[in-house]
C-alpha cells in the first residue's frame, strides 16, 4: 500500500522478483531448469485513494441511497 501512494507518501513501480523451474524429459531423463527473472510495472490500484477519500459512497453504482 505505501508502493501505491494510499499512505500518502508518491506512487513507486511494483517489483516483482520470480523463478520458475520447469522439468523437461529428454529420453526419459529429467531436466529442471531454473528460470528467474524480475518484472516491474505501474501500481494498479492508483484511482484507490480517490475512491478511499469519498468514503463507502464512492463503492456504491450510481442511483443506489448511500442511506440503503
Amino acid at each position: 500500500m505505501t508502493k501505491c501512494g494510499l499512505t500518502g507518501g508518491t506512487s513507486q513501480q511494483l517489483k516483482i522478483d520470480y523463478q520458475v523451474t520447469p522439468t523437461i524429459r529428454v529420453a526419459g531423463i529429467p531436466i529442471s531448469p531454473k528460470i528467474s527473472n524480475s518484472a516491474n510495472f505501474d501500481c494498479p490500484v492508483s484511482g484507490l485513494s480517490d475512491l478511499m477519500g469519498g468514503g463507502a459512497s464512492g463503492l456504491l453504482p450510481s442511483g443506489v441511497p448511500s442511506g440503503v
